[in-house]
């Protein structure tokens, strides 16, 4: 009801329903086969009239290092960077980062992948923490994660008052054990620690 009132010219939707985050983005990167790059998104994700000449625009800008790209996310500073509007919010959240900005992480609710580089994602348990998994794997393949300036609208379920159930807080384990030297870095949780509080 989101997603396919979007206009998309020259894009073509493909849906994808699965078990896991890891069967349902590889499905989806399967059907773009052939494309330059790939947009992954949430079906509660809005694009506006405008939003695919800017994009194409935006992504001409990046350095050839780039393997994804996000709007909204997590600077290499640690601060949270980029313009998107979550519609539970009556006005956009937009930071004063001057963009393109290289980041740690990318919010998850939509992404673009660099489908020259091959990316993929592996066994990823559940439907959580993709958004952290595919900004530490596109920087073991050698690559980069950006946030740029392409804002979308998100309408999501989710409450703002979400917190982490048992499943979530077992993919962060899991991810810390596959990138034991990396922290774990996400848009929609901060882990409270010692050193962070």
């Amino acid at each position: 009801m989101v997603l396919l009132r979007s206009d998309l010219p020259g894009y073509t939707v493909h849906q994808a329903e699965s078990k896991t985050a890891t069967e349902g983005w590889n499905a989806l990167l399967d059907a773009a086969k052939g494309a330059d790059i790939a947009v992954l998104s949430h079906d509660d994700v809005y694009f506006p009239p405008w939003w695919v000449g800017t994009l194409e625009k935006r992504i001409s800008e990046l350095p050839d290092s780039w393997i994804i790209a996000g709007f909204f996310g997590v600077n290499e500073n640690g601060e949270e960077c980029g313009k998107i509007h979550d519609r539970r919010t009556p006005l956009p959240i937009v930071t004063l980062h001057e963009l393109p900005m290289k980041a740690l992480t990318v919010d998850g609710c939509v992404f673009v992948v660099n489908l020259s580089k091959g990316f993929r994602f592996e066994e990823l348990p559940g439907h959580d923490l993709y958004d952290a998994y595919m900004s530490l794997r596109a920087k073991e393949m050698g690559g980069e994660t950006w946030i740029i300036d392409c804002m979308p609208e998100h309408y999501p379920r989710r409450d703002v008052r979400w917190k982490p159930d048992a499943k979530f807080l077992e993919v962060a384990g899991w991810l810390k054990k596959r990138f034991p030297t990396e922290k774990v870095i996400t848009t929609c949780y901060a882990e409270k620690t010692e050193e962070s509080t």
